[in-house]
Formats: structure tokens, C-alpha cells, sequence
């Protein structure tokens, strides 16, 4: 459903802070408030849908800010929410006090399997599984051979209809007053929640270790004993077995495809990993990383 966005005055707004998609400002006069306004390169239809999503979610009991409106300030589009006060993510409070990463990686296997219990097969979030064939059978920075692995990878996964996050990072799940919220909720999808370890694993290993500091406040070597506490937190006796060992290599497979589908350019660094060949995607990491660290 198409809706119409409404018009704001920036000057009603003072800004606060930023990401890597837009930035967040608090209202000048109400500070139950909070605005989020996405880059001007972002399309109406992605905040929209992220309005959707996340009213729909908050609705279904899934613990994230309550949605208000969809807006428009005349060069970008954002969503007004409710404001959670004092909140940090999950990866600032590991950057202030490293001490709290056991027990957030913990928190956040409990809430990713809360967010992974809920069915989103209600008309309004779409298939993990058709959006990906989708897109896959649209891209023109993939082979065939290698459109058919990302297939085959795909078809390993369960059928499906609960929640899958689309960013499951400790830089997307806030706290604030002792609970817990989801953010960043405009690539929600459903099928096979295992999917959303890809995430972790991407962030774990495969990103450049500058972006990893960039984005989420804490080392790499952090991010991989969060990922490890996580897996067993949420995956219990599954967690190292064989079986979901040969599952995570194909999630990371169809992880290193979304990324080229969204960002084509990728391909130079990910397509070696879709084919197998591990050391000339080492390597070219290594360089990737190197280059990175010189900027």
C-alpha cells in the first residue's frame, strides 16, 4: 500500500547523531521524540517499507520503538519515533565496558530467538527466499555456475515463515532502562531464521577490520567471541555439530551473493569464496584489508 509521506520542518529538529544510512535528530519542543532521516540517495519506498515493517512488528509484540510517522523534510525521507531514552546498542556498551560482552552476547540470543519465533507470513513482508531468486536471476555480476551454487545454497534452507532481521549485529539492538529493543527493521523478510547468522559471520571475518571499527565501536577479535557466545546461546546442542557446520557454509554462501547483489562491484572480492576457492578470496581480503587500513 502506497502512503503518502508528511511534510516536516527541519528547523523543528536538532540533530544528535548519524550512521551509515542517515541521521537522528530530536524534536525542539517534544522529547518523546526522536527523527530519523535516511540519506537522500535512499528511495521513498525503502523508509516506507521500513514504516511498515516496523508498525507491523511493533503490533505483533516484537519488541522494538513504536513507529509514528512516515515523513518527508523536502530532500529526504524518515520516520518519527517514539524516543527511548538513554539507550545504547549492544555494541557501544561492549566498547565502554568490555566486560558486559558475555552477558549481552547472551541477551542477544535470547532476543534474536524471541524475534525468530514470530511468523511474518502476513502479506505484508516478503519471502526471503522469492526476493533472493529474485534478484539473483536480475544480476549480471554473477555466472551462471555461480547463480546455481547461490541456489543450491538456498534450497539447504528450511522452509520457513518466521522473522528474519535481515542485519542481526550487536550495533542494532539497543538498551535502554533494562530492556531490550530491535532497530533498523526495513529489511525484515521471513523463511529460515538460521539465515541471519550470516550477518555475524560476514562481520566476524569476512568485512574489513577498519569498517568492523567504523560501524560497531569494538575489535574484531570482540566480535568473533560475541558471535561463539552467541552460537551457543541460541543454537545449544546444534551449536559446532557437523550438520550445522555444512548450513553455515551455505548461509555464508548466500551472504557473499546478497552482498554482490546489492553492491555488484563486490564481486571482485566475494566471487572467489562463492566458488571455492579459498585462498584467492584470502588473499584478496588481505589485500582488501591492507588497502583499507592505509585510507
Amino acid at each position: 500500500m502506497e502512503l503518502e509521506a508528511k511534510r516536516i520542518n527541519p528547523d523543528d529538529w536538532v540533530l544528535f547523531g548519524g550512521g551509515g544510512n542517515g541521521m537522528s535528530y530530536y524534536h525542539r519542543e517534544d522529547d518523546s521524540l526522536v527523527l530519523k532521516m535516511n540519506k537522500a540517495s535512499l528511495p521513498a519506498e525503502h523508509t516506507m517499507r521500513e514504516f511498515q515493517r516496523s508498525k507491523s512488528l511493533y503490533e505483533m509484540g516484537v519488541n522494538c520503538p513504536r513507529v509514528i510517522d512516515y515523513v518527508f523534510d523536502g530532500e529526504r525521507y524518515g520516520l518519527i519515533v517514539e524516543r527511548v531514552k538513554d539507550k545504547k546498542s549492544f555494541a557501544r556498551i561492549i566498547s565502554e565496558d568490555p566486560s558486559q560482552l558475555g552477558p549481552l552476547a547472551k541477551a542477544f540470543a535470547r532476543n534474536a530467538r524471541q524475534l525468530h519465533e514470530v511468523r511474518c507470513d502476513n502479506g505484508l513482508f516478503p519471502s526471503f527466499r522469492e526476493n533472493y531468486l529474485k534478484e539473483l536471476s536480475e544480476c549480471k555480476a554473477l555466472s551462471s555456475k555461480e547463480k546455481q551454487i547461490l541456489r543450491n545454497a538456498l534450497d539447504s534452507m528450511d522452509n520457513a515463515d518466521f522473522c528474519i532481521h535481515g542485519d542481526l549485529t550487536p550495533g542494532n539492538i539497543i538498551r535502554a532502562d533494562g530492556k531490550d529493543f530491535w532497530i533498523d527493521l526495513g529489511e525484515v523478510t521471513y523463511g529460515d531464521p538460521d539465515i541471519d547468522l550470516g550477518n555475524l559471520m560476514f562481520v566476524s571475518d569476512h568485512i574489513p577490520k577498519k569498517l568492523v571499527d567504523f560501524l560497531y565501536h569494538i575489535s574484531r577479535e570482540q566480535i568473533r567471541e560475541f558471535f561463539e557466545i552467541y552460537g551457543k546461546e541460541y543454537f545449544g546442542e546444534r551449536w559446532r555439530t557437523p550438520e550445522l557446520d555444512a548450513k553455515m557454509h551455505d548461509i555464508l554462501l548466500i551472504k557473499a551473493g546478497s552482498s554482490i547483489l546489492k553492491r555488484p562491484k563486490s564481486g571482485i572480492i566475494y566471487r572467489p569464496l562463492i566458488n571455492g576457492h579459498m585462498f584467492r578470496y584470502s588473499l584478496k581480503k588481505s589485500i582488501l584489508d591492507l588497502l583499507v587500513r592505509k585510507i
